[in-house]
């Protein structure tokens, strides 16, 4: 029997269409854009948890479905591991993206960050939370694992 999280699945929660259409209609501009742009914006983007083994190419599937947008042109690069740099068409669009704050749905949860010094520091201790918790929950369920043991697990 399956517990009831109460979210979504991405293909539900999504709003890439709708998120896209209002960037267009705000800055006349698309989210991405596969060529390069003269003032292209630069984000981080975290993966909390997720089902899946986190790839750019996945990262950019997400972002697609989340944000709109052709999977191609938001050239994402990984940073370290959870962390991704993608890039948007401006400033603007950075923004709006970065005011969303976090997307939560039931194969993974990610949180947007500027791509500065605080940026990489604030999603530092989301991640070690997130890895200390599961690490916990791991040595409950196996009764053989103490929480400074517990190892991370990838997707």
């Amino acid at each position: 029997m399956a517990v009831s999280t109460g979210l979504l699945s991405l293909s539900e929660a999504a709003q890439g269409e709708r998120f896209a259409a209002f960037v267009l209609r705000s800055f006349v501009r698309p989210v991405s854009s596969s060529s390069p742009v003269h003032g292209a914006f630069s984000l981080l983007v975290a993966f909390g948890r997720c089902r899946f083994r986190l790839e750019e190419s996945f990262v950019a599937q997400s972002l697609s479905a989340i944000l709109g947008g052709p999977v191609d042109s938001f050239n994402v690069c990984l940073v370290e591991e959870r962390i991704f740099l993608f890039s948007v068409s401006c400033k603007e669009t950075g923004f709006e993206i970065y005011k969303l704050r976090a997307f939560k749905c039931v194969e993974f949860e990610l949180f947007f960050q500027l791509f500065n010094d605080s940026g990489l520091s604030f999603l530092g201790p989301i991640l070690a939370v997130h890895w200390f918790f599961l690490g916990k929950k791991l040595a409950r369920n196996l009764h053989m694992l103490s929480c400074s043991e517990a190892a991370p697990l990838g997707c």
